[in-house]
């Protein structure tokens, strides 16, 4: 049920998101955050239709990304996404509450966004980055705080807009409406089932803290992004 849920999302995903400021600035966040450098291996844990190993692969030729995912239809776009790109990107169908199938001290760096709330054991997932990722590498985590809303989203992008596009703002939000209308009511739809399925695991900041530092990592900064429902974090591992 889980899987068919999240392929499903897949088809609606990149319509409605890539069209959203807030989500566009927590990727370039996340991207900037990681810092990856020359010969780099990167993982991209819940990579969904890999728009921030896109954006890295933009910025980096000279790393090798690795995008893991549990839905087959997220995956698959993601692969064609990158299919006319050069740079070295593999992806990798994966249930990211069981053991990472990667061996100890192998990456570099490694990105989880808007992930952790769907697990059964967040904790587990932390303990095994922790395990793979290199003495002194970064782990970027993004994921909604508790009681997640959407209008403070919008009036997030709205705001990007007006300082962006100061004379034809109007302009371009009523093509956007027109265009994503229909995945993006979809794309509401889904988020208030999540929102409200009692299996989804929103935290509170402390507890976030909690999590990532009681499995061996050091927290360099913590900062509210996407209108301050999301929790966004730069850990280091010890």
């Amino acid at each position: 049920m889980v899987k068919s849920f999240w392929n499903f999302y897949g088809w609606v995903y990149d319509a409605a998101l890539l069209e959203l400021m807030p989500y566009q600035n927590m990727l370039d966040l996340a991207a900037e955050a990681l810092a990856p450098h020359k010969g780099g291996k990167y993982l991209d844990v819940g990579c969904g239709t890999g728009n921030l190993i896109s954006r890295l692969n933009d910025n980096h030729k000279d790393i090798k990304l690795l995008g893991a995912d549990i839905s087959e239809v997220m995956l698959k776009r993601a692969t064609k996404k990158m299919s006319e790109k050069e740079g070295s990107v593999y992806f990798h169908k994966l249930n990211l509450n069981e053991e990472i199938p990667f061996k100890s001290n192998s990456f570099d760096g490694a990105t989880c966004i808007n992930v952790l709330y769907i697990l059964k054991q967040p904790g587990k997932l932390i303990n095994e980055l922790h395990r793979i990722l290199k003495k002194g590498s970064r782990l970027i985590i993004a994921t909604p705080l508790n009681e997640p809303k959407l209008l403070p989203v919008i009036k997030e992008h709205i705001e990007i807009l007006k300082n962006e596009y100061p004379g034809r703002w109007q302009i371009i939000l009523a093509g956007q409406t027109i265009r994503i209308f229909i995945p993006a009511l979809v794309s509401i739809i889904l988020n208030l089932l999540i929102v409200r399925n009692r299996k989804y695991v929103f935290y509170k900041e402390a507890e976030l803290r909690s999590l990532i530092e009681s499995n061996g990592f050091l927290l360099k900064y913590v900062k509210p992004i996407y209108g301050h429902q999301v929790c966004f974090m730069l850990a280091e591992k010890n």
